[in-house]
């Protein structure tokens, strides 16, 4: 009876990995940039597969890299680095919907508004950062799916890997979340009605206000 109540109270998959992140933004569980299995361990009482399976998830979403000696090192950009990064992304997602609202069809139209509003959906429910980030990429896909751009869609899907846990920290706050959701629903706006300067202006005001409130949520100095 005790174990099955042990295993009850230990937190999914899904759960386990935004745990994790929680506390590698708040500096509980990295020790000189890597992190402490034990005190992930002790933390969420997850046997070490379960854990080394949230592992394998960040790894793959880009949050933590394996080193040679299979520890897992978290991937924080500097203050710099993200400037470059948010500076690459307004160039990039700027061409993106150029693109779009001059070969998407009416179905790719619809599919991003759709996009918008399933991500405020989701913020309007508190639905975690994992969720979030997969709805937010989903908003991307069907962004970039009407552009028509894979070269686009390779340099944004490479960016994203790089910034992984900032983006993932800008939605750990509940207002973000709305924020966000709020900012996608303009972009799709800006694009139905065929605006571009308003379109291009919408997507980077969402990259400055995601930036902001990343570098805040992990600490970034100023």
């Amino acid at each position: 009876m005790h174990h099955e109540g042990a295993r009850a109270s230990r937190p999914e998959h899904g759960e386990l990995r935004d745990r994790i992140c929680v506390w590698i933004l708040a500096g509980e569980v990295v020790v000189d940039g890597e992190l402490s299995l034990t005190e992930i361990a002790t933390r969420s009482g997850a046997p070490n597969d379960e854990i080394r399976l949230a592992l394998d998830q960040l790894t793959d979403e880009g949050v933590v890299e394996l080193t040679a000696d299979f520890a897992a090192r978290v991937r924080v950009p500097t203050r710099d680095a993200l400037a470059e990064v948010d500076a690459v992304r307004r160039e990039l997602e700027a061409l993106a919907v150029r693109r779009f609202l001059e070969h998407a069809s009416a179905e790719q139209r619809a599919a991003l508004e759709d996009a918008a509003r399933a991500f405020r959906e989701l913020a309007v429910d508190g639905a975690g950062p994992a969720c979030l980030l997969r709805a937010r990429d989903r908003f991307y896909h069907a962004l970039l799916r009407g552009a028509g751009g894979t070269n686009t869609i390779a340099l944004l899907a490479d960016l994203r890997v790089d910034i992984a846990l900032v983006i993932r920290a800008g939605l750990l706050e509940h207002e973000r979340a709305l924020a966000m959701a709020g900012e996608l629903e303009t972009v799709a706006a800006a694009v139905s009605r065929g605006d571009l300067a308003a379109a291009v202006a919408a997507v980077e005001e969402h990259v400055t206000r995601s930036s902001e409130a990343a570098a805040r949520a992990i600490g970034l100095p100023a």
